[in-house]
C-alpha cells in the first residue's frame, strides 16, 4: 500500500511540474519580459552612434538605391574619368563600352552603315534588343556601365566611356575600339548585351 501511494505521489510531482512550464495567458514568463533598457557607454554603443550620423554611402553598386550620375560629353560622345578613391586600381585605365545607344532605334541609315572591323564588313551598330514592356538593351547596359564606373573610380581607376548618355547614336564598334586604344586601356569592359557586338570589339593592348 504505502510503495502505491509513493508512486502516485511521484507521478502527481511530475504532472504538476510539466504544467508549470507551460506560460499561463494571465501572468507572463521571464521569456516574454522585455530587456532591460541597456546603460551601456562603451567602445561599440558609440560607434553605433556615429555610424547612424554619417552622410549616405556614394551612389555605387553596393548602394543601387541612387542610379550614380556623370556629366555629358559633347553629343554624349566619349569622356574620361578620374578616380574619386584610391584603392587596387590606381593608376589604371578601364576603357567601359556601354555598346546599343539609346537613340539608335530612330537612326537605321547611320547604324545600318557598312564598316570594315579588320576581318570582315559589318553594319556600324544595332539597336540591341528590349523587353516585352520595353526596357531596351541599351538603357539597361547604360545603368549597368554608370554602377560600374563609380566602382572602379573609387578603387582608383580612371574610366573612359565611350558614351556617356543613352540618348545618341552609335558610336560604331571600330570607333569605340579606337577610343580605348586611344586611352591606352589596360582593360576593357562591355557590360552584357549581344555575342555579336561583344566578339566583334576588338582593342591592342598598349
Amino acid at each position: 500500500m504505502l510503495r502505491r501511494m509513493a508512486w502516485t505521489l511521484s507521478a502527481a510531482t511530475i504532472l504538476v511540474s510539466g504544467c508549470s512550464l507551460v506560460p499561463s495567458a494571465s501572468q507572463p514568463t521571464n521569456s516574454t519580459a522585455p530587456p532591460p533598457p541597456s546603460t551601456s557607454t562603451g567602445a561599440s554603443a558609440q560607434r553605433a552612434v556615429v555610424s547612424s550620423t554619417k552622410d549616405p554611402a556614394p551612389a555605387s553598386s553596393r548602394n543601387p538605391t541612387t542610379l550614380p550620375t556623370l556629366p555629358h560629353a559633347a553629343h554624349g560622345g566619349p569622356a574620361k574619368f578620374l578616380p574619386t578613391g584610391r584603392g587596387r586600381l590606381n593608376g589604371k585605365v578601364i576603357l567601359i563600352d556601354p555598346g546599343h545607344n539609346g537613340g539608335n532605334f530612330a537612326a537605321a541609315s547611320v547604324i545600318n552603315r557598312l564598316i570594315w572591323n579588320g576581318r570582315e564588313s559589318e553594319t556600324c551598330d544595332t539597336t540591341g534588343t528590349q523587353t516585352n514592356a520595353g526596357y531596351t538593351e541599351a538603357l539597361f547596359n547604360w545603368r549597368v556601365a554608370l554602377y560600374l564606373t563609380a566602382d572602379l573610380r573609387a578603387a582608383g581607376a580612371t574610366v573612359v566611356l565611350t558614351r556617356t548618355t543613352d540618348t545618341g547614336v552609335g558610336p560604331c564598334v571600330t570607333k569605340r575600339a579606337a577610343i580605348g586604344n586611344q586611352a591606352h586601356a589596360n582593360a576593357a569592359v562591355s557590360p552584357p548585351r549581344s555575342a555579336r557586338s561583344a566578339t566583334t570589339t576588338s582593342m591592342t593592348s598598349p
